[in-house]
């Protein structure tokens, strides 16, 4: 800083005009290309008359190529005043106050690319308003196509319990329990066992919360009329979803002999082969049993 000011102070007054206008060129320039390239929005406007201002200034420090050189040499004369005072005077401002100017443009438009808080909350308002009728109806959709799975599962348990049977007492059900409903659905596609022997759980996956007193099957020995116990057995699915009824009846009622939906209005058997007549299966007394949320149980009679 000492050697600038000493070799400034061994120039003429008009040498030292020039090199202070140089000075003051360059940066302007350096300033201009970095604002161009941070800030594109500004149009041509800015270069022209930043382009004017700059070159007012060569030519008041008398730096143009054609200038006389006698008068270079000169000092500084009315004409560099008269320049000096015609220049913008937006141009002629301290620099500090001119950058601080600049900053605060950018922070501007910075600011204004952004987005609302009225708009971040519509959106975040929407967003909240498609969770709420969005999710309940997707999770119906879900259980609705995963009862073929978990009825085409408990056939399989089924078919392999009556094969088991043939050739048996009259009551060739009377020991089955948990032991052997885990066995028979470990493995299966739907449905899900968790646990392992007497404390496992087998999950239907069409409500609850998949727990042993919320979303299970349960298998149990059962009784043909005038018959003992153990004569059939029974299959217990607790908390099922409305969305799972009553085509979970309508599977299973094919290979039941009795069928009980435990809804709105308590137990009501719509399926009933041990009566005198016989009594078909009623889809749609199953359907009006149905209540809505987790809060239907169904249990099927097998012999």
């Amino acid at each position: 800083m000492n050697m600038t000011f000493l070799s400034l102070t061994k120039l003429s007054p008009s040498g030292r005009i020039k090199v202070l206008a140089a000075t003051e060129v360059i940066k302007r320039f350096s300033k201009e290309i970095g604002t161009r390239f941070s800030q594109n929005s500004n149009g041509s406007s800015g270069l022209q008359a930043n382009a004017k201002s700059n070159a007012c200034i060569i030519e008041s420090a008398g730096l143009t190529p054609d200038r006389d050189t006698s008068r270079q040499a000169s000092g500084p004369t009315n004409r560099h005043t008269e320049l000096l005072t015609n220049c913008p005077k937006s141009r002629q401002t301290n620099p500090s106050q001119s950058n601080r100017a600049q900053v605060r443009s950018n922070s501007a438009s910075t600011r204004q690319a952004g987005f609302s808080l009225v708009e971040v909350s519509i959106v975040t308002a929407l967003m909240v308003i498609l969770a709420i009728v969005g999710i309940p109806a997707l999770q119906d959709y879900v259980i609705e196509n995963k009862v073929p799975k978990v009825g085409a599962d408990l056939q399989r348990f089924v078919a392999r319990m009556k094969v088991a049977s043939i050739g048996g007492s009259e009551a060739p059900f009377a020991n089955v329990d948990r032991r052997v409903l885990v066995n028979g659905m470990r493995g299966s596609s739907a449905v899900t066992v968790r646990g392992e022997g007497s404390t496992a759980v087998v999950v239907h996956g069409l409500g609850g919360n998949g727990t042993a007193d919320s979303g299970a099957i349960t298998v149990a020995p059962a009784a043909v009329p005038d018959q003992p116990v153990g004569s059939a057995f029974s299959l217990t699915l607790d908390h099922v979803n409305h969305a799972a009824c009553p085509v979970l009846a309508t599977v299973l009622q094919r290979m039941a002999s009795q069928v009980t939906v435990d809804g709105k209005s308590g137990e009501v058997v719509v399926k009933n082969d041990f009566n005198s007549p016989p009594m078909a299966y009623q889809p749609v007394l199953a359907d009006a049993q149905c209540q809505r949320g987790d809060n239907n149980r169904f249990v099927f009679v097998f012999q």
